[in-house]
């Protein structure tokens, strides 16, 4: 309204041959009508104030999710008892079809004869071997892979080709596949192991000692466990309701077993062989593995895999760059060809 009456003073001020006198004094008496004022006013916007308060508000919108999260977490802990009995009658009628240990038993049965074919595959890969030594290494190898590939397709084919309830079927199916995956990560570790500390023996190796025979294992037991509480977990979240359980209790089993995870990823940080860092590093790493165990908590899952990334992925290309120059040596190309395989396969892995 206010700025209806300036508009007419202006117009009153300005020349009196634009619009006449009378004109000007309807115009303003038909705008100090109440009616025509209430219109006026519901009619005039102002356009507010730019402010920064979008990210404020986008911070106590996420401060708000992460609390209702650690509540529900909490809340959940109370609940566990209560859930575990009522999928323990879940499992004894629906599952194991009201005779004990029905899973155990056809799992054993199925891993029994898996490992059995994949023995008797092994066997005879073995007295096909030739005597040849630079070819021991190759034949392992393609043993290994051979061997996994048994094991699988016989343990899940065995399992396969009968009728099962629809619960004992996925349960017994998921627990297998995570042992496959399990087996296959395991196996791909040692064989990546074995490549890189190939040429990593001092001369205490003529006593039949290797200096890297320590390291070699101690890896080879943290990247067991890490494949374990990840594969077998994954199996166990993925299961769990199914059998009952709310997606709180899941949650808060899923964050129990990345403790398992977490535990070890500490332990590699203080007791990892040959390490230089000094205990401020260490602490300060220790520091960065628990705020991505709690970013885990809070839900920030994307966090999480941005730290992990930014962790993992300077080892990788190390090692990746380590196995591509001991596999480069074993080949020994001289001449243009052997500088083109070392650079693109050297250095290619190098930047991965």
């Amino acid at each position: 309204m206010l700025l209806v009456l300036q508009c007419a003073s202006g117009a009153q001020t300005a020349d009196s041959g634009d619009l006449p006198p009378e004109k000007v004094r309807q115009f303003i008496e038909l705008a100090s009508t109440p009616e025509v004022k209430a219109w006026l006013e519901g009619k005039v916007t102002v356009p507010a104030a730019k402010t920064d308060s979008q990210f404020a508000d986008a911070l106590s919108d996420w401060a708000t999710a992460v609390d209702a999260r650690i509540e529900a977490l909490a809340n959940a802990t109370s609940r566990v008892p209560a859930e575990l009995n009522r999928a323990a009658g879940v499992v004894i009628r629906d599952v194991n079809s009201g005779r004990p240990g029905l899973v155990v038993g056809i799992l054993a049965i199925v891993l029994a004869i898996g490992f059995g074919a994949e023995r008797l595959v092994r066997q005879a890969l073995w007295r096909a071997q030739t005597p040849v030594v630079g070819e021991v290494r190759r034949h392992s190898l393609a043993s290994d892979a051979v061997a996994l590939v048994t094991f699988s397709l016989s343990s899940v084919g065995s399992f396969l080709a009968f009728e099962w309830p629809p619960l004992l079927r996925k349960v017994v199916l998921t627990l297998l596949v995570a042992m496959i995956a399990y087996r296959f990560a395991y196996t791909a570790a040692r064989l990546l192991v074995a490549f890189g500390s190939a040429d990593s023996v001092s001369s205490d190796q003529t006593a039949g000692v290797s200096t890297g025979d320590g390291a070699r294992q101690y890896w080879l037991r943290r990247i067991g466990l890490i494949a374990g509480f990840s594969l077998f977990g994954w199996a166990v979240v993925n299961v769990m309701p199914s059998l009952g359980f709310s997606m709180d209790v899941t949650r808060l089993a899923a964050l129990v077993l990345g403790l398992g995870i977490l535990a070890t990823a500490i332990e590699v940080v203080w007791r990892r062989p040959g390490s230089a860092r000094t205990p401020i590093v260490r602490a300060l790493l220790t520091l960065y593995l628990l705020a991505l165990w709690l970013a885990w908590v809070g839900g920030l899952v994307g966090l999480l895999f941005i730290g992990i990334y930014s962790l993992v992925l300077p080892a990788a290309t190390r090692g990746v760059g380590h196995v591509a120059q001991v596999i480069a040596d074993k080949v020994r190309l001289t001449g243009a060809l052997g500088v083109v395989v070392n650079v693109t396969i050297v250095r290619g892995a190098g930047h991965l």
